[in-house]
C-alpha cells in the first residue's frame, strides 16, 4: 500500500517493521489490529492495540488530536475518545475553557473530519492506578446543546423550527439555536447530506453547498425555499431549556 508516512521518518519506522520472517530485506505494516488465528487458517478479529478509530471512513488516530490540542498555549492536558460515531475532547485549562478557539485552533492543524465534535472541560483528567488515564472514567456526553460561543435563541416558527428539529434528529443535540454553527455542532460534509434528504421530505429545498456558505439556521432560513404542498410532519418534541 505504501513504503512509509511523508516527513515522518519516526510514525514510518515504528509502524512499518522489518518482515522477521525473511531475510530479503522486506518490511511489515504494523496496523494495529489484533487477531487470532485458528488451527484452519480462520482469523478472527479482536479489536486495536492502539488508539486507532475509524469516523466516517477515515482511519484516525487519536493521539494527533491529543497532540494537536496540547500546541494551544491554554491547553494543561487533553484526551480524545470517540463516543457514538462522534469524536469528543476532554481537556484542561489554565483559563476559561473556549470550544470556539479549540475548534479554530485545531482546524489549523487537522482535516475536518478530526475535528472533535464536543469539547468538554474538566479539573484534572482521571487516572488509573498506574498513574496512566482512564479513558472508561471520562465522562459521558449529554445530548443538550455543547457550549459554544453563540448566545441561545430559539428558532422562530415555521422553516427555521423544521430546521433544527431536522438537526437535533441528525446531530443527536436538543435545544438547539436559530444561530448555532452546524459544524461547530459536530456536523460535517456527510450529515450534510442526511439533513438536505431529510428537509426535503418536509418540502424544504436546500443544497449540502448552502449549509457550508449558511451554516445556521437563520442564514439557511434566507435562501431555503419551502414547497407549500409537502405535508410538514409533526416536530420533534425539544427540551426547551437552553
Amino acid at each position: 500500500v505504501a513504503r512509509g508516512y511523508l516527513a515522518r521518518p519516526g510514525l514510518t519506522a515504528d509502524k512499518f517493521i522489518p518482515n522477521p520472517h525473511t531475510t530479503d530485506g522486506t518490511r511489515l505494516y504494523r496496523t494495529g489490529d489484533l487477531a487470532r488465528q485458528h488451527p484452519d487458517g480462520t482469523t478472527i478479529f479482536l479489536g486495536r492495540s492502539d488508539n486507532q478509530v475509524k469516523v466516517r471512513g477515515h482511519r484516525v488516530e487519536l493521539g494527533e488530536i491529543e497532540t494537536a490540542l496540547h500546541t494551544h498555549p491554554d491547553i494543561t492536558n487533553a484526551a480524545v475518545t470517540l463516543t457514538d460515531g462522534r469524536l469528543i475532547a476532554y481537556t484542561t485549562t489554565n483559563t476559561t475553557h473556549n470550544p470556539t478557539q479549540l475548534r479554530e485552533h485545531l482546524t489549523r492543524h487537522l482535516p475536518h473530519y478530526m475535528i472533535p465534535a464536543i469539547f468538554i472541560p474538566l479539573t484534572t483528567l482521571p487516572l488509573n492506578n498506574n498513574g496512566k488515564l482512564d479513558r472508561n472514567a471520562l465522562p459521558k456526553p449529554d445530548n443538550n446543546r455543547p457550549q459554544i460561543q453563540q448566545k441561545y435563541q430559539p428558532p422562530a416558527p415555521g422553516i427555521a423550527t423544521t430546521i433544527a428539529n431536522t438537526w437535533t434528529q441528525i446531530l443527536g443535540i436538543h435545544n438547539i439555536g436559530a444561530n448555532d454553527n452546524f459544524f461547530e455542532l459536530g456536523g460535517d460534509s456527510i450529515l450534510t447530506i442526511q439533513v438536505v434528504s431529510t428537509l426535503a421530505k418536509h418540502g424544504i429545498t436546500i443544497t449540502p453547498r448552502n449549509i457550508f456558505e449558511h451554516q445556521t439556521i437563520n442564514e439557511l432560513t434566507t435562501i431555503a425555499t419551502h414547497n407549500t404542498n409537502t405535508p410538514t410532519p409533526t416536530p420533534t418534541p425539544q427540551n426547551n431549556t437552553p
